[in-house]
């Protein structure tokens, strides 16, 4: 694929692992978009269900691009795919998620328009049986954005998410810009490295991502103990990365720090992969020092008032953190 034409050509990049019960549904959507200028390159991840016999049946037809890898791993996958693709652009789906009808002619129109090194896009959170779904509104200030601005979104708002999706990069912001090989949180620091050296930024409008947040293999539900040092790590980087390029963030990376560091004591107190002794040790690596910061975490309202809420209570030590979360958990499933 070349870029002879005016409008701008795009890979998008599927990394595939075991999702066999989602593939058939994202071929109809890929198939029913209009696909001009662009590849789709799927990369199995030494799948060991039926996800490799699917993606070869479709292997042939216009636009799709296979390849078969041993098991690496998503950041592999993904460095693979953009090892070859063509695109001025890149764009990431993952294979359980999807997307709106024209939304690839949408960012095509968008970047033959504006230019722009970064596409935006709305988003939407939704339960993996399709029944409830939640919209995030649409980007503010749209005709404003610059990396400054989303990166400073990312740090105070879900509005825009330091992840892969719901989003179209120009292909020069990922040289020298790999995916680390970890199992989690693989996207974040290669996601905002490429929001924060975007020359430009803008918004395609009418189109938005369907993430699916609720498949019950995802790693999201299955963190061990280096996967939670990795999701605290990408966030110390982050903060390097802000100091480096936008230094007046930082006060709101302190904040960023500090949920991290709640969330790692989240994960610990849920993982089934950690052992009991361990898990008390790992948590109390994180939350030490938490307790200092209530002042500020309020002051400065750090995400949500439950966010806030559950912050104190998990500076507090393990045991009220683990009644916290069992209790928030008995109520969810009460709702369901």
């Amino acid at each position: 694929m070349q870029s002879s034409s005016a409008i701008p050509t795009f890979s998008v990049v599927i990394p595939v692992h075991n999702v066999e019960t989602y593939l058939p549904r994202l071929f109809t959507t890929l198939r029913n978009q209009n696909l001009e200028q662009t590849e789709i390159i799927f990369v199995d991840d030494g799948s060991t269900d039926r996800s490799p016999q699917l993606l070869d049946e479709v292997a042939n037809e216009e636009h799709f691009v296979v390849l078969h890898q041993n098991n690496q791993g998503v950041a592999t996958a993904r460095n693979n795919a953009v090892a070859h693709a063509n695109g001025d652009y890149l764009c990431f789906i993952d294979p359980d998620d999807n997307v709106s009808d024209g939304y690839f002619a949408t960012l095509r129109e968008t970047a033959a328009r504006t230019h722009a090194d970064l596409l935006l896009t709305d988003w939407w959170k939704m339960k993996d049986d399709g029944i409830e779904r939640k919209e995030i509104s649409m980007l503010s200030d749209a005709d404003n954005l610059d990396a400054h601005a989303v990166l400073n979104t990312i740090l105070h708002t879900d509005t825009i998410i330091g992840s892969l999706w719901a989003k179209a990069f120009a292909r020069h912001l990922f040289t020298n810009n790999p995916f680390p090989p970890q199992r989690t949180c693989s996207d974040f620091v290669p996601c905002v490295t490429a929001i924060a050296n975007a020359r430009t930024v803008a918004y395609a409008s009418g189109i938005h991502y369907e993430y699916t947040s609720s498949r019950p293999d995802s790693l999201q539900n299955s963190q061990s103990e280096q996967d939670v040092r990795d999701s605290v790590l990408v966030h110390q980087q982050f903060s390097h990365l802000l100091q480096e390029k936008f230094p007046d963030l930082m006060p709101s990376a302190e904040l960023d720090m500090l949920g991290s560091r709640m969330q790692a004591c989240i994960h610990t107190c849920r993982s089934a992969k950690i052992s009991p002794k361990r898990r008390k040790h790992v948590f109390y690596e994180y939350q030490r020092g938490l307790f200092s910061h209530i002042p500020q975490v309020w002051h400065e309202h750090m995400g949500s008032r439950k966010d806030r809420v559950l912050y104190t209570i998990i500076s507090l030590g393990y045991v009220p953190a683990q009644a916290a979360l069992k209790t928030r958990a008995h109520i969810a499933r009460a709702r369901h």
